[in-house]
């Protein structure tokens, strides 16, 4: 299942967003979505989440 939320961006942060996107041959939406979930397995290798038996 896909997820949709709302992200309010400054314009100097959207417009460099904006260039990297265009960079990469991008959407902006479509390079946070990219970066959301590099960010998110990097987070789940540092921390990882360990079962907890009753």
């Amino acid at each position: 299942m896909v997820k949709r939320i709302t992200v309010t961006l400054d314009d100097e942060t959207h417009q460099v967003l904006q260039q990297w996107a265009d960079d990469e041959a991008r959407t902006v939406p479509n390079l946070l979505a990219w970066l959301a979930l590099k960010a998110a397995k990097e987070h789940q290798q540092e921390n990882p989440v360990t079962s907890k038996s009753k």
